[in-house]
């Protein structure tokens, strides 16, 4: 391997924070399971994560719901628990809403793009939940180029690629 490659890498090498490496693993993951299994949890992954977000924030106007939520709900432990919890629901509802649908085209890049979306998915939906960006939070550049300004269509491309995928 000639020196002048490794050379033209070493600069972006610094730049490179822990958050994008973290970032880059979950889509190594998420691409190892579609690459075993097809992109069916992925897309399942991507489905019921907004979900989750929309229905946890209609929980907090449900009519006796907020009062309660308010009350044994207010630490940012708790609010992850009752989200991880409505997520699990949401994925095993949505994992068998699909079961029947074809798993997707198999191959690298297929399980590439799909880990890719899903990852995009999770970025997105996380920097939008309190509790979880008290977890981890991912830095500014993470969080701006996933933020309010670029959400839908991150949102937008990822189910764009998933439905290719699954297509």
């Amino acid at each position: 391997m000639p020196t002048s490659s490794i050379l033209s890498v070493a600069p972006v090498a610094p730049t490179l924070t822990i958050h994008w490496i973290v970032f880059l693993c979950i889509v190594l993951v998420f691409s190892l399971e579609s690459f075993r299994s097809g992109s069916s949890r992925a897309v399942t992954f991507s489905i019921a994560l907004p979900l989750t977000l929309l229905f946890s924030n209609w929980l907090s106007n449900a009519f006796l719901l907020n009062q309660i939520l308010k009350i044994y709900v207010n630490t940012s432990t708790l609010q992850v628990a009752l989200f991880s919890t409505l997520f699990i629901l949401f994925f095993f509802l949505t994992h068998r809403m699909l079961a029947s649908s074809p798993s997707g085209m198999g191959g690298v890049l297929p399980a590439v793009l799909s880990g890719f979306a899903a990852t995009i998915v999770l970025m997105t939906i996380w920097s939008q939940i309190p509790g979880l960006i008290g977890f981890w939070n991912f830095g500014d550049s993470v969080s701006a180029f996933f933020g309010d300004s670029y959400r839908a269509f991150w949102l937008l491309g990822s189910f764009l690629i998933l439905g290719y995928v699954r297509s």
